[in-house]
């Protein structure tokens, strides 16, 4: 992750399944970022963006993708909570 700047903030996460050796990212891997860009009207926006890979993706998706969705629905509404505007 990066340092906080006076503009922006990027993070960065890549990972695939643990158990598995490094190198079997053809299997099972995710790349996940998150940005924040200040605005000119003093406000931010904030970013999250997951790319999920691999030939067990079809089948995670199928089992995981509902829940995986609500809890990034949350995440967004609690960014969203009290004192920021909705965009």
């Amino acid at each position: 992750m990066g340092p906080l700047a006076a503009s922006s903030w990027l993070g960065r996460y890549s990972g695939s399944v643990p158990a598995l050796a490094t190198g079997a990212d053809w299997l099972f891997a995710g790349d996940r970022e998150f940005v924040i860009e200040e605005q000119p009207d003093e406000t931010v926006l904030f970013s999250h963006v997951e790319d999920v890979h691999g030939a067990l993706f079809p089948i995670f998706r199928a089992f995981m993708g509902g829940a995986i969705q609500r809890s990034h629905d949350a995440f967004n509404a609690a960014l969203k909570g009290p004192g920021s505007a909705s965009a």
